[in-house]
Protein backbone atom coordinates (compact mmCIF):
# COMPACT_ATOMS: atom_id res chain seq x y z
CA UNK A 1 0.00 0.00 0.00
CA UNK A 2 2.43 2.56 1.24
CA UNK A 3 4.65 2.15 -2.40
CA UNK A 4 1.45 2.56 -4.48
CA UNK A 5 1.32 5.81 -2.58
CA UNK A 6 4.29 6.70 -3.24
CA UNK A 7 4.07 5.90 -6.81
CA UNK A 8 0.73 7.57 -7.32
CA UNK A 9 2.31 11.07 -5.17
CA UNK A 10 5.30 10.54 -7.22
CA UNK A 11 2.62 10.41 -10.46
CA UNK A 12 1.38 13.37 -8.60
CA UNK A 13 4.38 15.13 -8.98
CA UNK A 14 5.00 14.25 -12.47
CA UNK A 15 2.14 15.06 -13.58
CA UNK A 16 2.18 18.90 -11.54
CA UNK A 17 5.59 19.07 -13.28
CA UNK A 18 4.24 18.45 -16.68
CA UNK A 19 1.68 21.15 -16.24
CA UNK A 20 4.02 24.07 -14.81
CA UNK A 21 6.66 22.84 -17.66
CA UNK A 22 3.02 22.91 -20.18
CA UNK A 23 2.45 26.45 -18.59
CA UNK A 24 5.43 27.98 -19.65
CA UNK A 25 5.47 26.03 -23.29
CA UNK A 26 2.50 27.81 -23.70
CA UNK A 27 3.98 31.08 -22.42
CA UNK A 28 7.46 30.41 -24.33
CA UNK A 29 5.36 29.96 -27.48
CA UNK A 30 2.90 33.04 -26.86
CA UNK A 31 6.60 35.12 -25.94
CA UNK A 32 8.08 33.47 -29.20
CA UNK A 33 5.23 34.54 -31.74
CA UNK A 34 5.21 38.42 -30.09
CA UNK A 35 9.29 38.36 -31.08
CA UNK A 36 8.04 36.43 -34.72
CA UNK A 37 5.90 39.68 -34.84
CA UNK A 38 7.94 42.10 -33.98
CA UNK A 39 11.07 40.58 -36.35
CA UNK A 40 8.32 40.96 -39.13
CA UNK A 41 7.69 44.97 -37.99
CA UNK A 42 11.69 44.76 -37.79
CA UNK A 43 11.66 43.32 -41.35
CA UNK A 44 9.63 46.03 -42.56
CA UNK A 45 11.00 48.72 -41.32
CA UNK A 46 14.00 47.95 -42.14
CA UNK A 47 13.21 47.25 -45.64
CA UNK A 48 11.05 50.85 -45.57
CA UNK A 49 14.72 52.30 -44.40
CA UNK A 50 16.92 50.79 -46.89
CA UNK A 51 14.22 52.40 -49.81
CA UNK A 52 14.03 55.21 -48.18
CA UNK A 53 18.59 55.29 -48.18
CA UNK A 54 18.03 54.09 -51.62
CA UNK A 55 16.14 57.24 -52.41
CA UNK A 56 18.37 59.68 -50.57
CA UNK A 57 21.44 58.30 -52.15
CA UNK A 58 19.84 59.05 -55.66
CA UNK A 59 18.88 62.26 -54.57
CA UNK A 60 22.49 62.80 -52.80
CA UNK A 61 23.94 61.86 -56.52
CA UNK A 62 21.73 63.89 -58.15
CA UNK A 63 22.39 67.04 -56.05
CA UNK A 64 26.20 66.26 -56.41
CA UNK A 65 26.10 66.20 -59.78
CA UNK A 66 24.31 69.95 -59.87
CA UNK A 67 26.85 71.32 -57.20
CA UNK A 68 29.28 70.15 -59.80
CA UNK A 69 27.81 72.06 -62.72
CA UNK A 70 27.23 75.30 -60.59
CA UNK A 71 31.02 74.67 -59.80
CA UNK A 72 31.97 74.74 -63.10
CA UNK A 73 29.51 77.56 -63.96
CA UNK A 74 30.68 79.60 -60.94
CA UNK A 75 34.51 79.23 -62.39
CA UNK A 76 33.59 79.84 -65.99
CA UNK A 77 32.00 83.20 -64.40
CA UNK A 78 35.26 84.22 -62.18
CA UNK A 79 37.32 83.12 -65.70
CA UNK A 80 34.83 86.07 -67.53
CA UNK A 81 35.11 88.03 -64.60
CA UNK A 82 39.03 88.55 -64.22
CA UNK A 83 38.72 88.77 -67.93
CA UNK A 84 36.77 91.57 -67.75
CA UNK A 85 38.27 93.50 -65.23
CA UNK A 86 41.54 93.13 -67.39
CA UNK A 87 39.60 95.42 -69.76
CA UNK A 88 38.80 97.74 -67.22
CA UNK A 89 42.33 97.96 -66.26
CA UNK A 90 43.02 98.25 -70.01
CA UNK A 91 40.18 100.90 -69.99
CA UNK A 92 41.04 102.83 -67.18
CA UNK A 93 44.41 103.37 -67.88
CA UNK A 94 43.55 104.49 -71.60
CA UNK A 95 41.14 107.29 -70.37
CA UNK A 96 43.77 108.45 -67.90
CA UNK A 97 46.81 108.35 -70.32
CA UNK A 98 43.52 110.47 -72.65
CA UNK A 99 42.77 112.77 -69.83
CA UNK A 100 46.87 113.41 -69.77
CA UNK A 101 46.87 113.96 -73.68
CA UNK A 102 44.40 116.38 -72.96
CA UNK A 103 45.93 118.67 -69.92
CA UNK A 104 48.90 118.76 -72.35
CA UNK A 105 46.45 119.58 -75.33
CA UNK A 106 45.21 122.30 -72.82
CA UNK A 107 48.46 123.53 -71.38
CA UNK A 108 49.49 124.09 -75.30
CA UNK A 109 46.38 125.90 -76.33
CA UNK A 110 46.83 128.11 -73.47
CA UNK A 111 50.46 128.69 -74.32
CA UNK A 112 49.15 129.62 -78.16
CA UNK A 113 46.34 132.05 -76.85
CA UNK A 114 49.11 133.52 -74.66
CA UNK A 115 51.51 133.74 -78.29
CA UNK A 116 48.78 135.22 -80.06
CA UNK A 117 47.84 137.38 -77.76
CA UNK A 118 51.16 138.66 -76.80
CA UNK A 119 51.43 138.92 -80.73
CA UNK A 120 48.42 140.98 -81.17
CA UNK A 121 49.27 143.22 -78.65
CA UNK A 122 52.91 143.76 -80.57
CA UNK A 123 50.93 144.23 -83.62
CA UNK A 124 48.42 147.27 -82.05
CA UNK A 125 51.95 148.91 -80.67
CA UNK A 126 53.31 148.93 -84.06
Amino acid sequence: YQRRVRVEDQIKDINQRHSSVNLQLVSLQSDNFALQQSIKTTQINLTRSKEKVKTLQEQNSSLSLEVSSSLETISSLNKQLTLEEQKNLSLSQKISDIQDQLVIEQQKSITLTDNITSANQKLALE
